[in-house]
C-alpha cells in the first residue's frame, strides 16, 4: 500500500503526527505563558492578540487563495467564528482559576462532545469501540472532577463550557467542509 508523501517526503500521517505533536507542546507552552503573565491580563485583550497574530501570520495565505473564499453559508461561518470566540474567552478565563492539569484533561471533552453530536446532530454512526473510549473518556472526566463534585468550581465549569462550544464549533466546521474550502474555514 503506498502512502503519500507529505512534506521534504517524509510520509503523510507521520508529518500529520509531528504537526499534532507540535500544537500540543506550543498550546502547552501557551497555557504556562497565559498562567504567568494572564492574570495581569483581561481574557478578552488575549483573545483579540492572540486573533490579530494569526490574521498577520495568515494573511498572505488567505489574500492567495480569494478565489476559494466564495460561499452562500456566511450566517455558519460568522456563527462558528462567534462559538470559537466564546470558546476561548471561557478557557482563557479559567487558566488563572484552575491547575492546568485540569484544564488539559477537562479540554478532552471537546471532542467527546462533538462525538455525541455528531451521532445526534449529523447522524454519524459510532461504534462500540468509539463508544466504549467514550465512556472511558467520561469516566476520567468524572474521576477529575471527584466524586461528590467538591472539585466542581468556577474554572471547571469554564472548561467544560467551552468544551461545548468548541464542540458545537467542530459540528458546523464538519458540515461546512461538505461545501466550503478548507481556506475558506481557515479565514
Amino acid at each position: 500500500m503506498s502512502e503519500r508523501h507529505g512534506i521534504f517526503g517524509i510520509p503523510a500521517t507521520i508529518f500529520a503526527m509531528g504537526l499534532w505533536v507540535t500544537a500540543t507542546a506550543l498550546e502547552a507552552s501557551m497555557m504556562g505563558v497565559l498562567r504567568y503573565i494572564g492574570t495581569g491580563l483581561d481574557p478578552l485583550q488575549i483573545v483579540f492578540m492572540r486573533c490579530l497574530f494569526w490574521l498577520v501570520f495568515f494573511l498572505p495565505f488567505i489574500l492567495r487563495s480569494t478565489k476559494a473564499m466564495h460561499t452562500t453559508r456566511l450566517r455558519m461561518h460568522l456563527g462558528r467564528a462567534g462559538l470559537q470566540v466564546v470558546s476561548m474567552l471561557l478557557w482563557f478565563s479559567a487558566i488563572p482559576l484552575i491547575p492546568l492539569t485540569d484544564i488539559a484533561a477537562l479540554s478532552f471533552l471537546a471532542p467527546l462532545f462533538a462525538t455525541i453530536g455528531a451521532m445526534f446532530i449529523l447522524k454519524e454512526k459510532v461504534g462500540w469501540r468509539r463508544g466504549l473510549a467514550m465512556a472511558v473518556g467520561f469516566a476520567g472526566v468524572i474521576v477529575l472532577l471527584r466524586p461528590g463534585f467538591e472539585a466542581v468550581n468556577a474554572g471547571s465549569l469554564m472548561i467544560i463550557g467551552s468544551a461545548s462550544l468548541w464542540a458545537l464549533a467542530l459540528l458546523i466546521i464538519k458540515s461546512l467542509s461538505r461545501t466550503d474550502s478548507p481556506a475558506l474555514m481557515t479565514a
